[in-house]
């Protein structure tokens, strides 16, 4: 499949396409009411003021209801697990123990993923990333 690959008009990081659901989810209100006629993407740079953006309308991070969250450097937001508790994890040599822990998590209550992540997709594949880096 080939993707046409979207960059954050403002920082210019890539970008992933969203979904209305999760975009309402996020949106404050009377933003999360507005009609949504585009395609829009989500920008993940934690530095970035924007958060959704469509070629006819942007969102900044200051209009999501999870704002705090994301200043937070939250990843898992089903969990609250921010970027700096996964960090913690990688300092002492123990990133087995966390994915152990965050599969148990995952698998004996309900994810909402992508719904609760602002990005509309899991936090697995952030954390391995930010692992592998």
């Amino acid at each position: 499949m080939n993707r046409k690959t979207v960059s954050c008009p403002s920082c210019k990081n890539r970008c992933n396409k969203v979904s209305d659901t999760t975009m309402r989810h996020h949106l404050r209100f009377p933003s999360s009411m507005e009609k949504l006629s585009d395609t829009h993407h989500y920008c993940d740079n934690h530095d970035c003021d924007l958060a959704y953006f469509s070629p006819t309308v942007h969102y900044s991070v200051a209009q999501l209801q999870t704002s705090t969250q994301i200043q937070q450097r939250t990843i898992c937001f089903c969990f609250g697990i921010t970027e700096g508790i996964f960090r913690k994890y990688q300092q002492q040599n123990n990133e087995e123990t966390f994915f152990n822990d965050l599969d148990h998590l995952a698998y004996s209550s309900e994810c909402f993923c992508r719904v609760k992540n602002p990005a509309g997709r899991g936090c697995l594949k952030i954390f391995k990333s930010m692992s592998e880096s």
